[in-house]
């Protein structure tokens, strides 16, 4: 348990370390593929933590607007009103 724990503890202390380095390589060393694919799930983690966090919030404010609900029921390029209705969003 106790080395579990260490192994851990050691992974999430060398992580800032480890993004950096895969992100912005030196010249004469190129990142493992492990290091990428850390990199990556980081970026995809903070990103999906945004992303929900932004939705929360912004979401109650852009239902109570007016002219977003008629800017999505025009057909522009885009197909709007359809789309929404397809994924089931109700406006």
């Amino acid at each position: 348990m106790t080395d579990t724990m260490t192994h851990y503890s050691n992974m999430l202390t060398t992580l800032p370390t480890k993004l950096y380095s895969a992100a912005f390589p030196s010249p004469d060393e190129s990142p493992s593929s492990q290091d990428l694919m850390i990199l990556v799930s980081t970026i995809a983690v903070m990103w999906a933590a945004i992303f929900s966090v932004l939705h929360r919030y912004l979401h109650p404010y852009a239902m109570r607007q007016q002219w977003l609900t008629d800017a999505m029921g025009r057909e522009y390029d885009r197909v709007g009103l359809s789309m929404c209705q397809a994924l089931r969003v109700k406006w």
